[in-house]
């Protein structure tokens, strides 16, 4: 939390070494530039098809194990209970890590 509300407040000008009082220049400037709606929409792309995919598969083990599985199907289905926050905490290091989205974003205007 505290990354992000740093990053939120040196991009608005309030700190930082060049800091000259809150302005919006930065952000019109990554939001105007084409490269990052073409990332995004890349970034959706990809994970469209990953989760069309894996939606895919799924639905054809179900139909295709779904009667016969039994208790152990049901055993199965709760070990899937740990991928939503495993699927958060890996998105939170890809978006703020080193090389995530949020670092690439210019903080000055080229």
């Amino acid at each position: 939390m505290a990354g992000l509300v740093f990053m939120l407040l040196y991009s608005t000008g309030l700190i930082g070494l060049l800091a000259t009082g809150f302005t919006l220049r930065y952000w019109s400037h990554v939001l105007v530039d084409g490269q990052i709606w073409i990332s995004l929409a890349y970034s959706l792309l990809l994970g469209s098809a990953s989760l069309g995919a894996s939606l895919a598969l799924a639905l054809a083990l179900q139909a295709a194990l779904g009667a016969r599985c039994g208790r152990a199907h049901c055993a199965a289905c709760c070990f899937a209970d740990g991928d939503p926050p495993l699927v958060a905490a890996l998105l939170s290091v890809q978006m703020l890590g080193n090389a995530g989205l949020l670092s690439r974003w210019p903080t000055q205007p080229d």
